[in-house]
């Protein structure tokens, strides 16, 4: 699912609605070929079922509808690691066998980041509201993909994202895991550092305050968290959600650095802007 689509979409909408009399309406990748597996897949807190249809061909598509077949939810939940390469990166192919196994065994229990019960909720109370005020409702949408983002000869990294949509609200969140590619030992991103864990956070800090001037360096170094340092092929990914961090100085020509400034930052910081503060290994080969 991409960001363009959903703006384009729906850019001109406030909630997950538009003006039109009430109609069945289901949409998406699973529409045409849909069959229903699950008849009450789940109970929302009126008691109202929920079935969950899914292609007939194997997929990791799947449809929550009401019952008159009004689909709520259309997600995305594919396996836990994608096995194909990307941008390059072997990814999994690049790890011993049972390092695989142990990468693999880590996202089993981490399970899936998405919480359908309260994606469903939140859909059947906009079309609902939809419904109340005489409009069509467009379903929400989900999706979680985990893919290789990173890799030395020491490690492979992995990007496990979410995205949701309702209406022209949407959210993306994002976590990066590492795993020793002989032992799939997962790697925190501490250790990657030759300095101590409050020397590497000010480092990043100033790394950021170089690209947005304006930001206080000690308010960044409370909001930097190892969540929030991800390593990607390029360079080490910072990311600060809406509100956490002031808006540019626009009088000054100031620019964000990444994002959009109502959504929040992202930071880009090459490795050779930090590189005498890495482990040798820490250091991708094409940064």
């Amino acid at each position: 699912m991409k960001k363009g689509y959903i703006i384009l979409l729906c850019a001109f909408l406030l909630s997950g609605c538009v003006e039109i009399r009430h109609e069945v309406y289901a949409t998406g990748g699973v529409e045409d070929d849909a069959i229903q597996t699950q008849k009450e897949a789940y109970t929302l807190p009126d008691g109202t079922a929920v079935s969950l249809w899914e292609p007939e061909e194997e997929s990791h598509e799947h449809s929550y509808r009401l019952q008159d077949g009004q689909e709520l939810l259309e997600a995305k939940l594919p396996d836990a690691i994608d096995q194909v390469m990307v941008q390059g990166l072997k990814g999994a192919e690049g790890m011993e066998p049972e390092a695989l196994k142990e990468a693999l065994a880590y996202y089993e229990t981490q399970g899936p980041k998405l919480e359908i019960p309260a994606l469903l909720e939140a859909a059947y109370a906009d079309y609902t509201q939809c419904m109340e005020e005489g409009r069509k409702f467009l379903p929400h949408v989900a999706s979680q993909e985990t893919e290789p983002c990173v890799e030395t000869e020491r490690f492979t990294g992995f990007v496990t994202t979410t995205e949701t949509a309702a209406g022209a609200e949407s959210e993306e969140t994002s976590q990066v895991a590492l795993f020793d590619r002989s032992t799939g030992e997962l790697i925190p991103p501490e250790d990657l550092f030759t300095v101590s864990k409050e020397e590497a956070v000010q480092l990043l800090a100033e790394r950021c305050k170089e690209q947005l001037p304006s930001v206080d360096v000690d308010r960044m170094k409370q909001l930097i968290s190892a969540d929030r340092v991800q390593w990607m092929q390029e360079w080490v990914r910072i990311r600060f959600e809406k509100g956490e961090l002031p808006k540019p100085d626009t009088d000054t020509g100031e620019q964000q650095p990444g994002m959009d400034v109502d959504t929040g930052f992202e930071f880009h910081i090459a490795y050779d802007e930090i590189k005498e503060a890495l482990q040798p290994w820490a250091v991708p080969d094409a940064s």
